[in-house]
């Protein structure tokens, strides 16, 4: 893994771990958590910057853009309904029932930090995502 990604990783996962910790939201019934946090989460981190990336090579700053909003309507509500993670004492306002403003910015700013971690690391597409 290139530096750049691990550096992205941990960032987000520190970002984590800062929330869980300060119980500002918790998260339901995962398996394996290290203090408080599953560790799944850092993978999906990946997922979210690669995604990043790829959105960036194909639609450009709009295509990162949306990632922010399909976390506030379709993953906060899934995971409010499904037990997932619960947002406790929320650092900021409440958009809707399940998603706060600080969210919707911690998610454009790590969205625009995958791309940057991605950009210049490598691509199992080939240069046609670079």
């Amino acid at each position: 893994m290139k530096s750049k990604i691990l550096l992205y990783v941990v960032f987000a996962t520190l970002l984590e771990l800062l929330g869980v910790n300060s119980r500002t939201y918790g998260y339901g019934d995962f398996p394996f958590k290290l203090f408080g946090l599953p560790l799944v989460i850092p993978l999906l981190w990946i997922l979210v910057g690669y995604l990043s990336h790829i959105l960036y090579c194909k639609d450009g700053v709009k295509g990162v853009a949306l990632l922010p909003l399909v976390d506030l309507f379709v993953l906060e509500p899934t995971a409010y309904y499904l037990n997932l993670w619960r947002w406790t004492t929320p650092l900021s306002l409440l958009i809707v029932p399940f998603g706060t403003v600080a969210n919707v910015l911690i998610w454009s700013g790590l969205s625009f930090l995958g791309v940057y971690a991605f950009r210049h690391s490598f691509s199992i597409w080939g240069d046609n995502f670079r």
